[in-house]
């Protein structure tokens, strides 16, 4: 009531000056909060947009990542070229985008990136590695194809001869190591489909009866052709060997090296990378 008295004596001009500074004040503090209110939604806008500009970067770490997981596992089944080449693209492209990406951040994402960015380098060493180790068990594929065929085909001239000169008691003999060998490139044939370690034991036993077979051959050969035959056969079954048995194990170590250990790194940088997000 006192207020009211007050502005009651006031002349009519001083009232509305006073009214008019009151209105004034009041809207200056209403401005005050409508900035402070501003750049507060501005600072969380600006969070928001960093928020996302590392989720886009890290979904496409995550994507290059993926299309290099296919890549390589096409590359470890038919060892294509192509294939090849695109993997290593995608390897390219990975390092680039986590180059990039370590380079926006100054946080504790940084650190993490720089972390992964260690674990795909050494991702692309073993993949690296297996690529030279699949060169190599390609090239000991075509030395066990080319010496079983010479193998076989030194056995069948043999066969092929007795039967001309009427021996056919070398030549059923022969038959009989031929079978054996057949068995062996049979076997190894199964094993390059099934990776099955009975399969080598099963590819040893039937080298072994080629081996006895062909001893029983060279006690009944007479001509030296057909002992010269015999012996190039021999010699070709032990090359057929020699490359089945170095073979085998390489294939069981690349595929261990693509499908275990790479598909393990590979895991462990897009789970990384989801703990980022």
């Amino acid at each position: 009531m006192k207020i009211f008295s007050l502005l009651s004596r006031l002349r009519i001009g001083t009232r509305i000056y006073a009214g008019f500074c009151v209105t004034l004040v009041l809207l200056a503090a209403l401005g005050g909060l409508g900035i402070y209110s501003l750049d507060k939604v501005k600072s969380t806008l600006l969070a928001f947009s960093g928020i996302s500009d590392s989720n886009v970067e890290i979904a496409e770490l995550n994507a290059i990542n993926l299309g290099l997981r296919r890549q390589v596992y096409a590359f470890a089944v038919n060892g294509d070229e192509e294939t090849l080449s695109e993997a290593r693209g995608d390897i390219a492209r990975l390092q680039e985008a986590f180059e990039k990406s370590i380079a926006d951040h100054s946080d504790d994402t940084k650190v993490r990136l720089q972390e992964i960015a260690k674990t795909f380098d050494a991702y692309a060493s073993t993949f690296e590695e297996g690529v030279k180790k699949r060169h190599a068990r390609d090239n000991e594929s075509t030395t066990l194809a080319v010496a079983g065929l010479r193998a076989t085909g030194g056995i069948s001239d043999i066969i092929k001869a007795a039967i001309a000169t009427d021996d056919f008691e070398a030549a059923a003999t022969a038959a009989s190591a031929m079978e054996a060998m057949m068995a062996a490139r049979l076997t190894a044939a199964r094993f390059v489909e099934l990776r099955e370690q009975r399969m080598v034991e099963a590819f040893r036993k039937n080298i072994e009866q080629y081996r006895a077979g062909l001893e029983r051959v060279n006690a009944k050969l007479k001509s030296p052709i057909l002992t010269h035959l015999a012996t190039e056969s021999a010699r070709n079954a032990e090359t057929y060997v020699r490359a089945f048995e170095t073979y085998a194990p390489m294939t069981v170590e690349i595929e261990k090296l693509f499908f275990v250990t790479l598909e393990a790194q590979a895991r462990q940088i897009a789970s990384s990378l989801d703990g980022i997000v």
